[in-house]
């Protein structure tokens, strides 16, 4: 944004890098999402903010109506873009990681949604799932008037919530996708799995995520896979994990 006062005017230049990465895709003949992956003041105190230690979205006012002014700059500028698939709202909204913030969720989405319909009548929105990989407290979209609204999660079995075995993939597969999909069969809403990786060897590795995709494929999920690249000085021998 051009200031800290309101209204938040966007700079100019703001969207060079945005316009030629669409540009590079349309040529390609592939779409891109547009992931809003550090909020205004930050959405958690993890660094894929772009800052750790900064979580100011859920209390300040102000950061909420800077995120919501850019959203609706951003669409305005894409909205006759075909190469853009979606917007990807808001990465990982993971507070402290102990925050119940589902109520502050539901209230900041539905200032988004009119906001970004203002400016964009046709684009998909993709509003994002809390830690314990919940959306059902948004509710049905159709009964709030949503139109194109989907929803993301991101997930990563057997690293970061449940024990690195190879069950903890097993319960992914066989409990909690199972699930979803009857969920998301009721309320008709699209799904997009924002991120996902195997990440260890020891709990499956390629052949497991090669599961994962055809799991996705067979219930029309969209998924990204996150590769974090790893530098190593001994360089990457036969057992590096595979992300």
């Amino acid at each position: 944004v051009q200031d800290d006062s309101p209204p938040y005017r966007i700079k100019p230049d703001a969207f060079v890098y945005l316009d030629r990465a669409v540009d590079m895709a349309e040529a390609a003949g592939i779409y891109v999402i547009l992931d809003l992956h550090g909020a205004p003041g930050g959405q958690s105190k993890d660094m894929p903010t772009g800052k750790s230690n900064q979580n100011h979205l859920w209390t300040s006012d102000v950061d909420q109506k800077r995120m919501i002014d850019v959203w609706q700059a951003v669409a305005g500028h894409f909205r006759d873009r075909s190469a853009v698939a979606a917007y990807d709202l808001l990465n990982e909204p993971y507070g402290t990681f102990h925050q119940d913030l589902r109520p502050n969720l539901v209230k900041l989405m539905s200032l988004l949604y009119p906001a970004v319909r203002q400016a964009d009548e046709h684009h998909v929105m993709f509003f994002p799932g809390v830690i314990a990989k919940q959306i059902e407290f948004y509710g049905n979209p159709h009964d709030h008037g949503w139109q194109n609204v989907g929803f993301t999660e991101h997930y990563y079995p057997g690293l970061f919530s449940s024990p690195p075995v190879v069950e903890s993939h097993a319960k992914a597969l066989g409990q909690v996708f199972p699930n979803r999909e009857k969920y998301l069969e009721q309320i008709q809403s699209p799904y997009y799995i924002g991120e996902f990786n195997v990440v260890l060897r020891r709990t499956g590795g390629p052949i497991v995520m090669r599961m994962y995709y055809d799991r996705f494929a067979q219930y029309g999920w969209s998924a990204t896979m996150w590769a974090y690249k790893l530098l190593q000085a001994d360089g990457h021998k036969d057992n590096a994990d595979v992300w």
